[in-house]
């Protein structure tokens, strides 16, 4: 399961490092740790991080992460585009 912690305000860097062993409740689980100037965040994943891991920008410090799970529906999935895409991944 995935958590995280963020804090807005003065003061928040000193506690990060105690607040990332509070949410690794298990080996396999990932901590990523982010600070700046305005807020620090700490998340955990215990899932694939190459898909549903953080990002943040080089370019511009734009910083996207996901806590949770996404649920899809097969009912909701357009086959249509799910194909097209198969047929352009095959011809590559």
């Amino acid at each position: 399961m995935s958590d995280f912690f963020l804090f807005f305000g003065s003061n928040h860097q000193s506690f990060v490092p105690k607040i990332s062993s509070f949410l690794k409740f298990f080996d396999d689980t990932k901590v990523f740790v982010f600070k700046n100037s305005a807020f620090s965040m700490v998340l955990t994943r215990v899932d694939n991080t190459d898909l549903w891991g953080p990002f943040e920008s080089v370019d511009d410090g734009i910083l996207i992460s996901l806590v949770g799970r996404i649920a899809l529906s097969e009912e909701r999935v357009d086959w249509h585009v799910k194909q097209s895409f198969y047929d352009i991944k095959d011809t590559a």
